[in-house]
């Protein structure tokens, strides 16, 4: 059975924000420089904002392989046999990590999910959190 971390609803809401902000500011904007950034802008956050319904786990663990969803061209997968713990920072200006046996990092952008979604989420893989 595979499992997964959603992403929280703060990240849906944000993409909204700015579809709404930015559509706003077209319709405001008389300048072609400025409308064609705006438009610009407006397509830029509709991708990621469609990508993020279509993608709605973060993290999936399947088989073995967990997969990290960042961003549109931006998918990560480690093997879980390979991590040795997580470490989440709960400072907004630090990212939390995943330490790898090997002695290597991988950025967990933790703004997506809930910390304690995380927390259970790897007890269950049996990795340690810190």
């Amino acid at each position: 059975m595979p499992l997964f971390v959603r992403r929280s609803l703060r990240v849906y809401l944000f993409h909204l924000a700015w579809l709404v902000v930015t559509a706003g500011s077209f319709l405001r904007n008389h300048s072609t420089f400025g409308r064609s950034t705006l438009a610009f802008m407006f397509f830029i956050g509709l991708t990621s904002f469609i990508y993020k319904l279509m993608k709605k786990n973060y993290l999936e663990a399947t088989e073995g392989v967990l997969v990290i969803h960042s961003g549109i061209f931006r998918i990560r997968k480690i093997e879980v046999s390979l991590i040795d713990q997580v470490v989440i920072n709960t400072s907004p200006f630090s990212i939390s990590k995943i330490k790898l046996k090997d002695g290597t990092e991988a950025d967990l952008e933790d703004d997506e999910v809930k910390w304690n979604d995380l927390k259970s989420f790897f007890g269950q893989l049996k990795i340690p959190v810190e």
